[in-house]
């Protein structure tokens, strides 16, 4: 994702964060930073037809899916 995106992100088109590892809270504040300008969000990582499994807890996507 990161060498597809690099060429748009060194002309200063967009801006890529990369969380790593992280918490609900991480993506909760993301999401309140860039409030309007996600224009898409990936996950990478453990998750069930219900959770995504986080460093801290588990995310239900249904309340994730309210924020996006």
């Amino acid at each position: 994702m990161r060498q597809i995106l690099a060429p748009m992100h060194d002309q200063g088109r967009i801006e890529f964060l990369s969380l790593g590892s992280t918490s609900l809270d991480d993506i909760y504040r993301s999401f309140n930073r860039f409030h309007g300008d996600i224009a898409f969000f990936h996950y990478s990582g453990h998750s069930d037809e219900n959770f995504l499994h986080l460093t801290d807890t588990g995310a239900r996507s249904e309340s994730l899916s309210k924020i996006i």
